[in-house]
């Protein structure tokens, strides 16, 4: 039998991959975010045995990374530079990969539909304020990200209260089906497109996200489960 303790390493687990996949997909690439990277693979290797798309993106990721340590001077210069160029080709540039619910889910691809009042009702209900020199739509793939991050580690604290931890397991799930499984896989799909076959990190983080969300709502599925 898993006991709460363990059941709380879970959910602060999911907090921590959650937060991650919200900070890929918000910041550009620079110092920070290199290091993010680097302190993240080890946990995301201990998940790679379990998916494929997640032992696919580990061993781009782990690659892209050897390749940057690998080099010196100018070098390093020149590729975060590139790094810099993917990352505005591929996430700034409009229409390559929106990254936003309501563009996938509206009528006519419009921005601040039903999806991003859905999300300000729930930041609203769980009194999540979002920093706003980033300027984000509420239904944006990193408040998404930052969202469930929220939940993961509200469960954790919330184990030994099998009445709210329940609830909020629940809510992770509706999350999954009132928005995740609406958009995200057109999403990845639209990133991995504007990628190419030779680019790493973005291919890497696509396969990560895409793996870990597959797994996760199977989780959360398990200890609802096992909650009743």
């Amino acid at each position: 039998m898993v006991t709460d303790t363990e059941i709380t390493n879970i959910h602060n687990a999911r907090g921590r991959i959650y937060a991650f996949l919200s900070n890929v997909y918000l910041n550009q690439p620079d110092n920070d975010f290199y290091k993010m990277l680097s302190e993240i693979l080890p946990q995301l290797k201990e998940l790679a045995a379990y998916n494929e798309d997640i032992n696919n993106g580990v061993t781009l990721l782990d690659k892209f990374l050897q390749v940057k340590a690998s080099l010196k001077g100018k070098d390093v210069d020149e590729f975060e530079l590139e790094c810099m160029r993917k990352y505005t080709s591929i996430m700034c540039l409009p229409n390559v990969a929106p990254q936003e619910e309501s563009f996938y889910t509206s009528k006519d691809h419009l921005l601040n539909q039903e999806s991003h009042d859905e999300m300000v009702a729930l930041l609203n209900k769980y009194q999540l304020v979002l920093d706003k020199k980033y300027g984000l739509y509420y239904d944006h793939i990193s408040v998404e990200f930052k969202f469930m991050s929220y939940l993961a580690y509200l469960s954790a604290e919330k184990v030994s209260d099998s009445t709210l931890y329940t609830g909020l397991l629940n809510e992770q799930l509706d999350f999954y089906t009132n928005h995740f499984d609406k958009w995200v896989e057109e999403f990845f799909n639209k990133v991995l497109f504007a990628c190419g076959e030779d680019e790493l990190l973005y291919r890497s983080l696509v396969y990560i996200a895409r793996g870990y969300l597959y797994e996760d709502k199977n989780l959360l599925q398990q200890l609802l489960s096992d909650n009743q």
